[in-house]
């Protein structure tokens, strides 16, 4: 307690990073925002920066992968100084401003995710890591079979584990982060599979920022400095200078996938509120895939009055056997900006288009097609 004198008051926001093992290369962000200070957390006492303020952790008693998820997991514990953080992993380059992210997103929870883009559910993030072998299987096994006999429910949501903002300093938030801690700690390296489950067991709600998750108005993911990856940091600072430098280097980055990876790109669902079109209320939808066919579902959010589905850019498509269902209910849409012949779809655009009108009453809505890219 502090008496004739004032406690010592907290920094705003930092922006802090983790970097163990040598498993990624530090990166300088293309902006610096405006009362925010930058540090990174790591085991290499031979690591400098200009740009981040570097704190040398060193334990034994974990390996470097946990131990660079304990700054991550707890920052309540690392930042005392400083009332929200907002962690990114060691492979985002940021290009963004931060406290415009925390300003527009970050609206009723004290904590703020980016949605997975391609899942929706833990059990479902527990298959992919079963057949990718991302972790040792009879853990992750014994981890989710305990959560389904506790009965949490399927389709809680998924998040992007590495871009997280938090008032780390609220009680609710560090109950969450404990138990976290202590489900990682006992379970799989897999964090996203424990994140979900202690927000469930502690009943809590974060909000969401919708978008997708390798490069977006705030991050660019980069590969991981292993497997002989390098990673070319004065091309990227050269090229993403500005807002219209870094969306043409983002869409010409996704132009150049392969074929087969563009048909399975998460697609843009715009949602008009009744107020128009904006990048702001874009919702990206990762398809399922059987076969060749890619099915998208939306939980529409509540007063929706419209939606723009934009199912890929930058390439021109054709697209066929095309059906929409509002609700379960059959509906029939057309072509925005491009020429429906035989019952296929011709897109000469590179941003193809289809607007759909939704009631009031809409909940779910499913697009199934199959797309021809050019």
């Amino acid at each position: 307690m502090f008496f004739g004198r004032k406690q010592p008051e907290r920094k705003n926001l930092v922006v802090y990073t983790a970097i163990f093992g040598g498993y990624d290369q530090l990166q300088e962000p293309l902006t610096r925002s405006v009362n925010c200070d930058y540090i990174c957390f790591t085991d290499d006492p031979n690591l400098r920066s200009d740009f981040w303020t570097v704190k040398l952790i060193q334990e034994d008693k974990l390996s470097p992968a946990r131990l660079s998820r304990r700054p991550k997991i707890l920052p309540h514990l690392y930042l005392l100084d400083y009332d929200a953080s907002l962690y990114i992993d060691g492979n985002l380059l940021l290009i963004g401003d931060v406290n415009t992210y925390v300003e527009t997103y970050a609206r009723t929870s004290p904590m703020l995710c980016v949605k997975h883009g391609e899942r929706d559910c833990v059990y479902q993030e527990y298959q992919a890591c079963r057949e990718s072998q991302r972790d040792d299987l009879t853990v992750m096994q014994n981890q989710i079979e305990r959560y389904q006999r506790e009965g949490m429910p399927p389709d809680l949501g998924l998040i992007v584990g590495s871009f997280i903002y938090r008032r780390h300093h609220d009680p609710a938030v560090i109950r969450v982060m404990d138990r976290w801690w202590d489900e990682f700690t006992s379970g799989s390296q897999r964090d996203q599979l424990s994140f979900t489950y202690s927000c469930w067991k502690e009943r809590f709600h974060y909000d969401l920022y919708y978008a997708n998750n390798w490069s977006n108005d705030y991050f660019l993911w980069l590969p991981h400095r292993i497997s002989g990856n390098t990673i070319n940091l004065p091309y990227h600072r050269e090229r993403l200078v500005g807002p219209k430098a870094r969306r043409s280097a983002i869409e010409k980055a996704a132009a150049q996938r392969t074929i087969a990876d563009r048909a399975r790109m998460p697609a843009k669902f715009y949602i008009d509120f009744g107020q128009g079109l904006a990048e702001s209320n874009v919702i990206y939808i990762a398809p399922d895939m059987d076969g060749r066919m890619a099915t998208y579902r939306l939980a529409i959010p509540q007063g929706t009055k419209a939606i723009r589905f934009d199912p890929i850019e930058g390439s021109q498509v054709a697209i066929r056997d095309l059906t929409v269902t509002l609700d379960e209910q059959a509906l029939d849409i057309l072509p925005a900006n491009g020429q429906r012949k035989d019952g296929i779809d011709w897109f000469e655009t590179t941003d193809p288009q289809y607007k759909i009108a939704v009631s009031d009453m809409g909940k779910v809505l499913e697009i199934a097609l199959e797309m021809q890219v050019k």
